[in-house]
Protein backbone atom coordinates (compact mmCIF):
# COMPACT_ATOMS: atom_id res chain seq x y z
CA UNK A 1 0.00 0.00 0.00
CA UNK A 2 3.12 2.22 1.05
CA UNK A 3 4.53 1.89 -2.84
CA UNK A 4 1.13 2.99 -4.22
CA UNK A 5 1.03 5.84 -2.58
CA UNK A 6 4.21 7.06 -2.81
CA UNK A 7 3.95 5.77 -6.96
CA UNK A 8 0.43 7.94 -6.51
CA UNK A 9 1.46 11.13 -5.03
CA UNK A 10 4.84 10.68 -7.04
CA UNK A 11 3.03 11.01 -10.14
CA UNK A 12 1.13 13.76 -8.63
CA UNK A 13 4.18 16.35 -7.96
CA UNK A 14 5.44 15.48 -11.13
CA UNK A 15 2.51 16.69 -13.18
CA UNK A 16 2.39 20.02 -10.83
CA UNK A 17 5.46 20.59 -11.34
CA UNK A 18 5.12 19.95 -14.89
CA UNK A 19 2.26 22.33 -15.07
CA UNK A 20 4.24 24.96 -13.09
CA UNK A 21 7.36 25.04 -15.33
CA UNK A 22 4.95 25.18 -18.47
CA UNK A 23 2.50 27.50 -16.83
CA UNK A 24 5.66 30.35 -16.21
CA UNK A 25 7.22 29.42 -19.38
CA UNK A 26 3.87 30.61 -21.39
CA UNK A 27 3.89 33.57 -19.17
CA UNK A 28 7.45 34.85 -19.72
CA UNK A 29 6.34 34.16 -23.67
CA UNK A 30 3.45 36.34 -23.44
CA UNK A 31 5.64 39.16 -21.12
CA UNK A 32 8.49 38.89 -23.78
CA UNK A 33 5.54 39.84 -26.73
CA UNK A 34 3.91 42.56 -24.69
CA UNK A 35 7.37 44.34 -24.48
CA UNK A 36 7.56 43.91 -28.14
CA UNK A 37 4.46 45.51 -28.40
CA UNK A 38 5.22 48.69 -26.05
CA UNK A 39 8.94 49.27 -28.10
CA UNK A 40 6.75 49.03 -31.22
CA UNK A 41 4.55 51.92 -29.62
CA UNK A 42 7.73 53.73 -28.71
CA UNK A 43 8.98 53.78 -32.74
CA UNK A 44 5.89 55.05 -33.63
CA UNK A 45 5.86 57.87 -31.46
CA UNK A 46 9.54 58.26 -32.93
CA UNK A 47 9.14 58.11 -36.65
CA UNK A 48 6.55 60.74 -36.03
CA UNK A 49 8.82 63.30 -33.77
CA UNK A 50 11.08 62.96 -36.34
CA UNK A 51 8.91 63.78 -39.35
CA UNK A 52 7.51 66.87 -37.51
CA UNK A 53 11.54 67.83 -36.65
CA UNK A 54 12.12 67.53 -40.38
CA UNK A 55 9.71 69.61 -41.32
CA UNK A 56 10.07 72.19 -38.99
CA UNK A 57 14.27 72.30 -40.25
CA UNK A 58 12.92 72.89 -43.64
CA UNK A 59 10.41 75.01 -42.97
CA UNK A 60 13.32 76.89 -41.11
CA UNK A 61 15.80 76.44 -44.08
CA UNK A 62 13.52 77.80 -46.57
CA UNK A 63 13.39 81.32 -44.33
CA UNK A 64 16.85 81.33 -44.00
CA UNK A 65 16.54 80.92 -40.40
CA UNK A 66 18.42 77.51 -39.14
CA UNK A 67 18.02 76.83 -35.71
CA UNK A 68 20.81 74.28 -34.72
CA UNK A 69 18.74 73.02 -31.46
CA UNK A 70 16.46 71.55 -33.85
CA UNK A 71 19.38 69.65 -35.85
CA UNK A 72 20.21 68.51 -32.36
CA UNK A 73 17.15 67.08 -30.83
CA UNK A 74 16.27 66.00 -34.44
CA UNK A 75 20.11 63.77 -34.19
CA UNK A 76 18.88 62.86 -30.70
CA UNK A 77 15.66 61.35 -31.87
CA UNK A 78 17.18 59.22 -34.59
CA UNK A 79 19.88 57.96 -32.08
CA UNK A 80 16.53 57.02 -30.12
CA UNK A 81 14.89 55.75 -32.90
CA UNK A 82 17.98 53.26 -34.20
CA UNK A 83 18.10 52.10 -30.96
CA UNK A 84 14.62 51.36 -30.11
CA UNK A 85 14.67 49.69 -33.79
CA UNK A 86 17.57 47.42 -33.05
CA UNK A 87 15.96 46.38 -29.82
CA UNK A 88 12.85 45.05 -31.84
CA UNK A 89 14.88 43.22 -33.98
CA UNK A 90 16.07 41.09 -31.42
CA UNK A 91 12.66 40.25 -30.60
CA UNK A 92 10.40 36.95 -30.60
CA UNK A 93 9.51 36.48 -34.67
CA UNK A 94 7.26 34.20 -36.00
CA UNK A 95 7.01 33.42 -39.54
CA UNK A 96 4.05 36.34 -40.04
CA UNK A 97 6.25 38.88 -38.32
CA UNK A 98 9.35 37.86 -40.03
CA UNK A 99 7.94 38.78 -42.74
CA UNK A 100 6.57 42.18 -41.99
CA UNK A 101 9.65 43.16 -40.16
CA UNK A 102 11.55 42.23 -43.73
CA UNK A 103 9.02 44.90 -45.52
CA UNK A 104 9.36 47.18 -42.61
CA UNK A 105 13.26 47.54 -42.94
CA UNK A 106 13.22 49.00 -46.33
CA UNK A 107 10.98 52.10 -44.96
CA UNK A 108 13.01 52.51 -41.76
CA UNK A 109 15.98 52.75 -43.92
CA UNK A 110 15.24 55.22 -46.15
CA UNK A 111 13.64 57.02 -43.11
CA UNK A 112 16.40 56.91 -41.32
CA UNK A 113 19.14 57.78 -43.77
CA UNK A 114 16.83 61.37 -45.19
CA UNK A 115 16.18 62.48 -41.60
CA UNK A 116 20.37 62.36 -41.10
CA UNK A 117 20.71 64.23 -43.94
CA UNK A 118 18.76 66.89 -42.45
CA UNK A 119 20.34 66.92 -39.51
CA UNK A 120 23.70 67.07 -40.97
CA UNK A 121 22.08 70.18 -43.39
CA UNK A 122 23.38 67.92 -46.65
CA UNK A 123 21.48 69.46 -49.63
CA UNK A 124 18.98 66.74 -50.71
CA UNK A 125 15.72 68.61 -51.49
CA UNK A 126 14.12 64.83 -52.01
CA UNK A 127 15.11 64.33 -48.49
CA UNK A 128 11.57 65.48 -46.83
CA UNK A 129 9.26 63.80 -49.47
CA UNK A 130 11.27 60.44 -48.30
CA UNK A 131 10.38 60.77 -45.06
CA UNK A 132 7.30 61.54 -45.23
CA UNK A 133 6.19 59.12 -47.90
CA UNK A 134 8.00 55.93 -45.76
CA UNK A 135 6.61 57.38 -42.32
CA UNK A 136 3.04 56.57 -43.45
CA UNK A 137 4.03 53.18 -44.85
CA UNK A 138 6.22 52.87 -41.68
CA UNK A 139 3.78 53.19 -39.18
CA UNK A 140 0.81 51.62 -41.35
CA UNK A 141 3.13 48.25 -41.48
CA UNK A 142 4.27 48.83 -37.60
CA UNK A 143 0.72 48.57 -37.03
CA UNK A 144 0.16 45.55 -38.79
CA UNK A 145 3.12 44.26 -36.77
CA UNK A 146 1.43 45.27 -33.02
CA UNK A 147 -2.08 43.65 -35.31
CA UNK A 148 -0.57 40.11 -35.56
CA UNK A 149 1.88 40.38 -32.19
CA UNK A 150 -1.84 40.98 -30.32
CA UNK A 151 -3.01 38.02 -32.45
CA UNK A 152 -0.21 35.55 -31.33
CA UNK A 153 -0.39 36.74 -27.79
CA UNK A 154 -4.17 35.42 -27.78
CA UNK A 155 -3.39 32.30 -29.06
CA UNK A 156 -0.34 31.53 -26.70
CA UNK A 157 -3.04 32.65 -23.88
CA UNK A 158 -6.19 30.34 -25.39
CA UNK A 159 -3.46 27.67 -25.51
CA UNK A 160 -2.03 27.97 -22.47
CA UNK A 161 -5.69 27.35 -20.57
CA UNK A 162 -5.65 24.16 -22.42
CA UNK A 163 -3.10 22.67 -21.81
CA UNK A 164 -3.59 23.88 -17.68
CA UNK A 165 -7.13 22.44 -17.73
CA UNK A 166 -5.82 19.41 -19.07
CA UNK A 167 -3.33 18.75 -16.54
CA UNK A 168 -5.49 19.71 -13.73
CA UNK A 169 -7.68 17.04 -15.09
CA UNK A 170 -5.01 14.29 -14.96
CA UNK A 171 -3.95 15.46 -11.28
CA UNK A 172 -8.26 15.12 -9.85
CA UNK A 173 -8.12 11.91 -11.95
CA UNK A 174 -5.20 10.69 -10.05
CA UNK A 175 -6.66 12.03 -6.61
CA UNK A 176 -9.83 10.09 -7.18
CA UNK A 177 -7.54 7.26 -7.95
CA UNK A 178 -5.74 7.72 -4.63
CA UNK A 179 -9.11 8.22 -3.18
CA UNK A 180 -10.44 4.76 -3.88
CA UNK A 181 -7.16 2.54 -3.52
CA UNK A 182 -5.74 3.59 -0.36
CA UNK A 183 -8.18 5.14 1.51
CA UNK A 184 -11.16 3.58 1.35
CA UNK A 185 -9.67 0.04 1.95
CA UNK A 186 -7.75 1.86 4.93
CA UNK A 187 -11.02 2.76 6.55
CA UNK A 188 -13.01 -0.82 5.56
CA UNK A 189 -10.38 -2.45 7.37
CA UNK A 190 -10.27 -0.34 10.56
CA UNK A 191 -13.86 -0.75 10.99
CA UNK A 192 -13.01 -4.67 10.46
CA UNK A 193 -10.68 -4.59 13.74
CA UNK A 194 -12.72 -2.66 15.58
CA UNK A 195 -15.50 -5.43 15.00
CA UNK A 196 -13.09 -8.01 15.77
CA UNK A 197 -11.62 -6.59 18.99
CA UNK A 198 -15.58 -6.20 20.18
CA UNK A 199 -16.37 -9.86 19.67
CA UNK A 200 -13.19 -10.74 21.08
CA UNK A 201 -13.00 -8.93 24.18
CA UNK A 202 -11.04 -11.93 26.11
CA UNK A 203 -8.34 -11.95 23.84
CA UNK A 204 -7.62 -7.80 24.61
CA UNK A 205 -4.70 -9.07 26.62
CA UNK A 206 -3.06 -11.39 23.67
CA UNK A 207 -3.94 -8.97 20.91
CA UNK A 208 -2.42 -6.30 22.66
CA UNK A 209 0.28 -5.63 19.93
CA UNK A 210 -1.78 -6.69 17.27
CA UNK A 211 -4.16 -3.40 18.42
CA UNK A 212 -1.05 -0.96 18.75
CA UNK A 213 0.13 -1.80 15.01
CA UNK A 214 -3.50 -1.22 13.77
CA UNK A 215 -3.72 2.11 15.92
CA UNK A 216 0.10 3.04 14.42
CA UNK A 217 -1.01 2.42 10.97
CA UNK A 218 -4.59 4.39 11.58
CA UNK A 219 -2.16 7.11 12.52
CA UNK A 220 0.10 6.82 9.66
CA UNK A 221 -3.25 6.97 7.32
CA UNK A 222 -4.33 10.33 9.02
CA UNK A 223 -0.72 11.72 8.46
CA UNK A 224 -1.08 11.22 5.20
CA UNK A 225 -4.93 12.64 4.57
CA UNK A 226 -3.32 15.67 6.38
CA UNK A 227 -0.43 15.97 3.54
CA UNK A 228 -3.41 15.64 1.10
CA UNK A 229 -5.33 18.37 2.08
CA UNK A 230 -2.13 20.36 2.21
CA UNK A 231 -1.55 19.58 -1.03
CA UNK A 232 -4.88 20.30 -2.57
CA UNK A 233 -4.94 23.62 -0.39
CA UNK A 234 -1.66 24.45 -2.46
CA UNK A 235 -3.16 23.10 -5.64
CA UNK A 236 -6.19 25.27 -4.82
CA UNK A 237 -4.05 28.59 -4.47
CA UNK A 238 -2.13 28.42 -7.47
CA UNK A 239 -5.15 27.65 -9.32
CA UNK A 240 -6.69 30.79 -7.93
CA UNK A 241 -3.41 32.36 -8.61
CA UNK A 242 -3.16 31.93 -12.41
CA UNK A 243 -6.62 32.49 -12.81
CA UNK A 244 -5.50 36.29 -11.34
CA UNK A 245 -3.27 36.52 -14.20
CA UNK A 246 -5.50 35.52 -16.63
CA UNK A 247 -8.10 37.91 -15.80
CA UNK A 248 -5.36 40.20 -15.87
CA UNK A 249 -4.41 39.55 -19.57
CA UNK A 250 -8.23 39.96 -20.37
CA UNK A 251 -7.73 42.93 -18.87
CA UNK A 252 -4.87 44.33 -20.78
CA UNK A 253 -6.58 42.96 -24.03
CA UNK A 254 -9.53 44.75 -23.32
CA UNK A 255 -7.63 48.30 -22.59
CA UNK A 256 -5.93 47.22 -26.23
CA UNK A 257 -9.18 47.34 -27.96
CA UNK A 258 -10.79 50.44 -26.16
CA UNK A 259 -7.57 52.01 -27.09
CA UNK A 260 -7.91 50.93 -30.99
CA UNK A 261 -11.81 52.73 -30.41
CA UNK A 262 -10.14 55.92 -29.23
CA UNK A 263 -8.23 55.99 -32.33
CA UNK A 264 -10.71 55.61 -34.90
CA UNK A 265 -13.11 57.74 -33.41
CA UNK A 266 -10.14 60.60 -33.69
CA UNK A 267 -10.44 59.30 -36.74
CA UNK A 268 -13.76 60.04 -38.01
CA UNK A 269 -14.98 63.65 -38.48
CA UNK A 270 -15.30 65.68 -35.03
CA UNK A 271 -19.23 67.19 -34.09
CA UNK A 272 -17.75 70.85 -34.22
CA UNK A 273 -16.78 70.37 -37.90
CA UNK A 274 -19.80 68.52 -39.37
CA UNK A 275 -22.10 71.37 -37.47
CA UNK A 276 -19.88 73.90 -39.12
CA UNK A 277 -20.81 71.76 -42.49
CA UNK A 278 -24.91 71.32 -42.16
CA UNK A 279 -27.21 73.49 -40.12
CA UNK A 280 -29.59 69.86 -39.68
CA UNK A 281 -28.19 66.23 -39.25
CA UNK A 282 -28.24 63.81 -37.50
CA UNK A 283 -25.65 60.35 -37.43
CA UNK A 284 -26.53 57.06 -36.23
CA UNK A 285 -23.66 55.19 -35.56
CA UNK A 286 -23.83 52.38 -33.75
CA UNK A 287 -20.72 49.36 -33.86
CA UNK A 288 -21.64 45.80 -33.26
CA UNK A 289 -18.58 45.45 -31.06
CA UNK A 290 -16.17 48.01 -29.66
CA UNK A 291 -14.53 48.59 -32.60
CA UNK A 292 -16.88 49.58 -35.78
CA UNK A 293 -16.24 48.29 -39.50
CA UNK A 294 -18.22 51.00 -40.54
CA UNK A 295 -17.26 54.90 -40.50
CA UNK A 296 -18.82 58.35 -41.84
CA UNK A 297 -16.33 60.91 -43.74
CA UNK A 298 -16.93 65.01 -44.21
CA UNK A 299 -14.79 67.53 -45.44
CA UNK A 300 -14.99 70.90 -47.28
CA UNK A 301 -13.13 72.25 -50.32
CA UNK A 302 -13.97 75.80 -51.36
CA UNK A 303 -17.69 75.76 -52.25
CA UNK A 304 -17.91 71.62 -51.97
CA UNK A 305 -19.33 69.73 -49.31
CA UNK A 306 -17.86 65.92 -49.51
CA UNK A 307 -19.50 63.52 -47.41
CA UNK A 308 -19.78 59.93 -47.20
CA UNK A 309 -20.85 56.74 -45.40
CA UNK A 310 -18.93 53.30 -45.74
CA UNK A 311 -19.39 49.69 -44.77
CA UNK A 312 -15.90 47.78 -44.69
CA UNK A 313 -15.24 44.04 -44.65
CA UNK A 314 -16.08 42.81 -40.98
CA UNK A 315 -16.00 44.05 -37.78
CA UNK A 316 -14.54 44.13 -34.75
CA UNK A 317 -10.39 45.48 -34.66
CA UNK A 318 -10.26 43.87 -38.42
CA UNK A 319 -13.34 45.83 -39.87
CA UNK A 320 -12.02 48.69 -37.89
CA UNK A 321 -8.26 48.64 -39.02
CA UNK A 322 -9.89 48.60 -42.42
CA UNK A 323 -11.67 51.93 -41.53
CA UNK A 324 -8.36 53.53 -40.71
CA UNK A 325 -7.12 52.44 -43.80
CA UNK A 326 -10.24 53.83 -45.88
CA UNK A 327 -10.63 57.25 -43.66
CA UNK A 328 -7.07 58.01 -44.75
CA UNK A 329 -7.08 56.93 -48.13
CA UNK A 330 -10.21 58.58 -48.78
CA UNK A 331 -8.93 62.13 -47.28
CA UNK A 332 -5.83 61.83 -49.02
CA UNK A 333 -7.36 61.51 -52.38
CA UNK A 334 -10.00 64.72 -51.25
CA UNK A 335 -7.28 66.79 -50.60
CA UNK A 336 -4.91 66.01 -52.93
CA UNK A 337 -6.41 66.09 -56.06
CA UNK A 338 -9.15 68.60 -55.22
CA UNK A 339 -11.72 66.51 -57.10
CA UNK A 340 -15.51 66.86 -56.78
CA UNK A 341 -16.24 64.08 -58.81
CA UNK A 342 -17.56 61.32 -57.10
CA UNK A 343 -17.30 58.50 -59.39
CA UNK A 344 -13.81 59.54 -59.89
CA UNK A 345 -12.94 60.18 -56.40
CA UNK A 346 -14.59 55.92 -56.07
CA UNK A 347 -12.20 54.77 -58.93
CA UNK A 348 -8.91 56.59 -57.29
CA UNK A 349 -10.03 54.91 -53.85
CA UNK A 350 -10.88 51.65 -55.32
CA UNK A 351 -7.07 51.26 -56.69
CA UNK A 352 -5.28 52.58 -53.81
CA UNK A 353 -6.95 49.82 -51.84
CA UNK A 354 -6.30 47.23 -54.79
CA UNK A 355 -2.50 47.95 -54.35
CA UNK A 356 -2.68 48.29 -50.89
CA UNK A 357 -3.48 44.78 -50.61
CA UNK A 358 -2.03 43.45 -53.47
CA UNK A 359 1.50 44.67 -52.05
CA UNK A 360 0.82 42.88 -49.14
CA UNK A 361 -0.44 39.71 -50.98
CA UNK A 362 -3.75 39.74 -49.09
CA UNK A 363 -6.97 38.11 -50.21
CA UNK A 364 -8.65 39.46 -52.68
CA UNK A 365 -12.05 39.83 -50.47
CA UNK A 366 -10.71 42.54 -48.47
CA UNK A 367 -12.55 46.46 -49.21
CA UNK A 368 -15.99 48.11 -48.51
CA UNK A 369 -18.85 49.07 -49.67
CA UNK A 370 -19.65 53.11 -49.74
CA UNK A 371 -22.13 56.20 -51.10
CA UNK A 372 -19.89 59.28 -51.74
CA UNK A 373 -21.89 62.77 -52.28
CA UNK A 374 -20.43 66.07 -53.23
CA UNK A 375 -22.79 69.01 -52.69
CA UNK A 376 -21.88 72.63 -54.87
CA UNK A 377 -23.42 75.00 -52.49
CA UNK A 378 -23.58 78.27 -54.45
CA UNK A 379 -25.48 76.08 -57.38
CA UNK A 380 -26.84 73.32 -54.69
CA UNK A 381 -25.89 70.02 -57.43
CA UNK A 382 -25.31 67.02 -55.42
CA UNK A 383 -22.44 64.58 -57.09
CA UNK A 384 -23.24 61.42 -55.99
CA UNK A 385 -21.46 57.91 -56.67
CA UNK A 386 -21.98 54.54 -54.48
CA UNK A 387 -20.03 50.83 -54.36
CA UNK A 388 -23.10 48.70 -53.74
CA UNK A 389 -24.53 51.67 -50.88
CA UNK A 390 -27.19 53.71 -52.89
CA UNK A 391 -28.44 57.23 -52.15
CA UNK A 392 -32.02 57.91 -51.11
CA UNK A 393 -33.67 61.54 -51.10
CA UNK A 394 -36.95 61.93 -49.66
CA UNK A 395 -39.06 64.96 -51.53
CA UNK A 396 -42.81 65.98 -51.17
CA UNK A 397 -43.69 62.44 -49.54
CA UNK A 398 -41.29 60.69 -51.98
CA UNK A 399 -38.49 58.36 -51.62
CA UNK A 400 -36.53 58.93 -54.61
CA UNK A 401 -33.52 56.04 -54.86
CA UNK A 402 -30.58 56.82 -56.60
CA UNK A 403 -28.70 53.10 -57.69
CA UNK A 404 -25.32 52.60 -56.66
CA UNK A 405 -22.37 50.88 -59.26
CA UNK A 406 -22.65 47.09 -58.17
CA UNK A 407 -18.96 46.89 -57.63
CA UNK A 408 -16.99 47.23 -54.08
CA UNK A 409 -14.24 49.51 -53.69
CA UNK A 410 -11.77 46.54 -53.84
CA UNK A 411 -11.27 43.60 -56.62
CA UNK A 412 -13.65 42.49 -58.75
CA UNK A 413 -13.83 40.18 -61.53
CA UNK A 414 -15.64 42.29 -63.93
CA UNK A 415 -14.61 45.76 -62.61
CA UNK A 416 -16.39 49.30 -64.35
CA UNK A 417 -15.73 52.48 -63.25
CA UNK A 418 -18.12 53.87 -60.79
CA UNK A 419 -20.68 56.19 -62.27
CA UNK A 420 -21.04 59.94 -61.12
CA UNK A 421 -24.77 61.13 -60.63
CA UNK A 422 -26.01 64.82 -60.63
CA UNK A 423 -28.70 65.80 -58.47
CA UNK A 424 -30.74 68.88 -58.43
CA UNK A 425 -31.30 69.51 -55.03
CA UNK A 426 -34.62 71.64 -53.46
CA UNK A 427 -35.05 73.63 -50.22
CA UNK A 428 -36.27 70.87 -47.40
CA UNK A 429 -34.75 67.41 -49.41
CA UNK A 430 -33.75 64.93 -46.80
CA UNK A 431 -30.60 62.84 -47.54
CA UNK A 432 -29.77 59.64 -46.48
CA UNK A 433 -26.61 57.73 -46.61
CA UNK A 434 -26.30 54.42 -44.40
CA UNK A 435 -25.02 51.09 -43.95
CA UNK A 436 -26.71 47.71 -44.84
CA UNK A 437 -26.46 46.55 -40.84
CA UNK A 438 -30.09 48.30 -40.03
CA UNK A 439 -31.96 46.29 -42.81
CA UNK A 440 -30.25 43.07 -42.16
CA UNK A 441 -31.02 42.74 -38.28
CA UNK A 442 -32.60 40.16 -37.23
CA UNK A 443 -35.95 40.04 -35.06
CA UNK A 444 -35.88 38.98 -31.46
CA UNK A 445 -37.15 35.58 -32.72
CA UNK A 446 -34.44 35.37 -35.29
CA UNK A 447 -36.29 34.16 -38.25
CA UNK A 448 -36.37 37.47 -40.06
CA UNK A 449 -34.72 40.43 -41.35
CA UNK A 450 -35.72 44.22 -40.88
CA UNK A 451 -35.87 44.49 -44.89
CA UNK A 452 -34.37 47.12 -47.14
CA UNK A 453 -38.75 47.63 -47.60
CA UNK A 454 -39.33 48.36 -43.76
CA UNK A 455 -36.09 50.87 -43.56
CA UNK A 456 -37.71 52.87 -46.54
CA UNK A 457 -41.45 52.60 -44.78
CA UNK A 458 -39.69 53.96 -41.18
CA UNK A 459 -37.29 56.92 -42.98
CA UNK A 460 -40.49 57.93 -44.81
CA UNK A 461 -42.53 57.86 -41.79
CA UNK A 462 -40.17 59.84 -39.63
CA UNK A 463 -38.56 62.58 -42.59
CA UNK A 464 -40.47 65.24 -41.49
CA UNK A 465 -39.29 65.04 -37.66
CA UNK A 466 -36.33 67.12 -36.13
CA UNK A 467 -33.34 65.56 -37.26
CA UNK A 468 -32.43 64.82 -33.31
CA UNK A 469 -35.68 63.10 -32.98
CA UNK A 470 -35.19 60.83 -36.53
CA UNK A 471 -32.17 59.61 -34.72
CA UNK A 472 -33.70 58.52 -31.48
CA UNK A 473 -36.78 57.21 -33.40
CA UNK A 474 -34.40 54.96 -35.57
CA UNK A 475 -32.82 53.57 -31.93
CA UNK A 476 -36.23 52.65 -30.62
CA UNK A 477 -37.43 50.73 -33.26
CA UNK A 478 -34.26 48.75 -33.73
CA UNK A 479 -34.51 48.33 -29.69
CA UNK A 480 -38.02 46.94 -30.10
CA UNK A 481 -37.33 44.98 -33.08
CA UNK A 482 -34.16 42.86 -32.31
CA UNK A 483 -35.21 42.89 -28.10
CA UNK A 484 -32.50 40.69 -26.42
CA UNK A 485 -31.50 39.63 -29.91
CA UNK A 486 -27.58 40.28 -30.52
CA UNK A 487 -26.61 43.34 -33.08
CA UNK A 488 -25.37 41.02 -35.90
CA UNK A 489 -23.56 44.45 -37.71
CA UNK A 490 -22.56 47.77 -37.56
CA UNK A 491 -25.01 50.19 -38.00
CA UNK A 492 -24.20 53.65 -39.45
CA UNK A 493 -26.88 56.36 -41.04
CA UNK A 494 -26.51 59.99 -41.88
CA UNK A 495 -29.44 62.09 -42.49
CA UNK A 496 -29.06 65.71 -43.60
CA UNK A 497 -32.06 68.07 -44.27
CA UNK A 498 -30.65 70.44 -47.16
CA UNK A 499 -31.45 74.05 -46.42
CA UNK A 500 -31.40 76.33 -49.77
Amino acid sequence: MKKKTIVLFSVIAILIGFELLLFFFMVSKIEHDGETINISGQQRMLSQKISKLCLQIENETYSNLIDSDLKEELTNIIELFVASHEKLQKGHKSDETEELFAKLQDNYDKLVSSAKKIANSQDDENALIIIVKNEGLFLFTMDRIVFQYEIENGKKTNNMIIVMIIIASIILLFLVLALKLIVLPTINKEKQNLNIIKKKSLQITKQNDELTASAEELRQNNEELLTLNEQLNEANYLIQEKNGKIEKAHKDITASINYAKRIQEALLTSKKLIESYFNEYFIFFKPKETVSGDFYYMYKINKYIIFAVADCTGHGVPGGFLTMLGITYLHEIVRQKEKTNSGFVLNQLRQRIKNTFKNFEQAANNGLDIAFCTINTETNVLQYAGAYNPLWIIRENKLIEHKATRNPIGSYPKEVDFKNNEIQLFNNDVIYLFSDGYQDQYDSENKQRFTKKRFKALLLEIHKYPVEQQKELLGDVLKKWKKKNPQIDDIAILGVKWKI
